[in-house]
């Protein structure tokens, strides 16, 4: 447990982040460590972080978040999420999201560092989006024992439209909500992944051994 404890804390001295030797330990357990900034009313921004150490392979977090089909998965609110183009290592994602009966496009643009395993996500800010500004940064560290420390850090500025209108100072906790718990929400995709394929695996060893020999 010790030397897990240290690599954890080097990952989020790494990502610059500070914790409670309380944190620490919930991090170790395999929970989801928030750290919420106030409400910024005079600009109108939702900012954050939130960690968690996921049970799968840095290579197996890095193919579930890099998928963005998956998206909905990890993004309450969003329902569908495609690639319209690639650059590089950027990517032009369209998304549709929406609270209740309220469902509108988006666009992001997201840059992979495959080596850095670090993920940036922003709005395109020449297209209409759910929001004013958008920029999150996920960086996924590998731990002992093939599991990853997923840091996700966002900042959203609020564009007070018709939903915003309607749901009022509600939009803040469901940002909040959202936004802060990608890693826990990115945890059970990544390590459903991983049994998916264990299972996959066991069924391929059991045929082969079942398939009679000519």
């Amino acid at each position: 447990m010790i030397p897990a404890m240290i690599c954890v804390l080097a990952g989020t001295a790494r990502a610059g982040i500070e914790l409670t030797p309380e944190e620490t330990k919930t991090l170790g357990r395999g929970e989801l460590v928030k750290h919420k900034v106030p409400f910024d009313e005079e600009k109108s921004v939702v900012r954050g972080t939130s960690l968690m150490v996921i049970d799968a392979p840095v290579e197996h977090v890095w193919a579930v978040m890099h998928d963005v089909t998956a998206w909905p998965r990890i993004f309450p609110y969003m329902y569908d999420a495609h690639v319209q183009f690639r650059y590089g290592q950027a990517q032009a994602v369209k998304l549709k999201v929406g609270v209740s009966v309220f469902n509108i496009n988006s666009w992001a643009i997201m840059v992979s560092d495959p080596k850095k395993h670090e993920i940036l996500t922003r709005l395109n800010e020449e297209k209409p989006n759910y929001a004013e500004e958008f920029y999150s940064r996920l960086q996924m560290i590998p731990q002992p024992g093939n599991r990853t420390l997923v840091v996700y850090a966002f900042k959203v500025r609020v564009s007070f439209g018709p939903v915003v209108a309607l749901l009022g100072k509600k939009v803040i906790g469901k940002v909040e909500y959202v936004f802060l718990n990608v890693p826990q929400n990115l945890k059970k995709a990544a390590e459903g992944r991983k049994q998916q394929r264990s299972a996959d695996k066991d069924k391929t060893a059991s045929n082969a051994a079942e398939e009679p020999t000519k």
